[in-house]
């Protein structure tokens, strides 16, 4: 019986140790995968306000601008990644915000906009308020 206790005893360290190693790359990988996530949410963003401008300097105008393939094919791609991403434009069609989540406890979301913001804060960004970032 000891002999049977002690190649228990074996068996639950192995397990034990194969289970914190295994767990560690796991733990890295989902902590990789956010970053990346949250990197490619910014740059979709950041090309957004890229596409606007170009949009801007082709019509004069913003207003529209959530129509074109590559604009509403960004704002597709980020509400797949389920960053809640919003295109805001004024009615006028003179300024413009997009924002969306972003996957950080500390950052929580990213903005751009017609003033060629890019970055955490939003204070606006929104119909009721004025449109643009911070």
């Amino acid at each position: 019986m000891d002999l049977f206790r002690q190649n228990i005893l074996k068996y639950i360290v192995f397990v034990s140790v194969f289970l914190v190693f295994f767990s560690i790359p796991l733990i890295i990988f989902k902590n990789l995968q956010k970053t990346l996530l949250n990197l490619e949410i910014r740059e979709d963003l950041e090309e957004m306000g890229m596409w606007a401008e170009f949009y801007k300097d082709k019509y004069g105008t913003y207003k529209g601008m959530e129509k074109e393939l590559e604009i509403d094919g960004l704002v597709r791609t980020l509400n797949y990644l389920d960053a809640d991403c919003s295109l805001i434009v004024s009615k006028k069609g003179s300024k413009f915000c997009a924002k969306a989540k972003v996957f950080d406890e500390e950052i929580k979301s990213w903005c751009v906009d017609s003033t060629k913001y890019s970055g955490t804060i939003i204070n606006n960004c929104d119909y009721e308020k004025e449109i643009k970032c911070e």
